[in-house]
């Protein structure tokens, strides 16, 4: 925001405005590259189902007024939620499985820690794509059976 203000300011002085505008820039390329590092995490987090903080870089642009920062949240928010239903969907198949469940135990383990992590990083976020609150019960409630 303070960006945005900055860029408005008129400077009288043509000297000082050519400073502003080099510093201006600077920090415009600064902001940017901060910004592609934090989308190539979130997308690293996605990618390896990694979850646990993921809610810190996606509720600024959640609620951005920014017309681009918007879709990326929708954009993010369709790849994790992609994410966590295939997770579901190996769960229940795991789950379903005509084997024994003690065998694929562990792999049942680390979904649900997956998606333990996922609803409490991401409910809200996510409530318009996908509930966790009442999947994930669901799931647990087919494992104790």
């Amino acid at each position: 925001k303070s960006i945005v203000n900055f860029e408005a300011a008129t400077v009288l002085d043509p000297f000082v405005s050519g400073e502003v505008s080099t510093r201006l820039r600077t920090l415009k390329r600064l902001r940017e590259q901060k910004e592609d590092q934090v989308d190539d995490l979130m997308q690293d987090m996605i990618v390896n189902c990694n979850f646990k903080g993921i809610g810190d870089f996606l509720t600024p642009i959640a609620h951005s007024k920014d017309q681009v920062k918007k879709q990326k949240f929708k954009q993010s928010q369709d790849e994790i939620s992609s994410s966590l239903e295939e997770i579901m969907n190996g769960a229940h198949r795991l789950l379903n499985a005509e084997s024994d469940v003690a065998a694929n135990s562990k792999s049942i383990a680390e979904k649900m820690d997956v998606l333990v992590d996922a609803k409490s990083e991401l409910q809200s976020l996510l409530a318009a794509k996908l509930n966790l609150a009442y999947e994930i019960p669901k799931l647990e409630r087919q494992s104790n059976a």
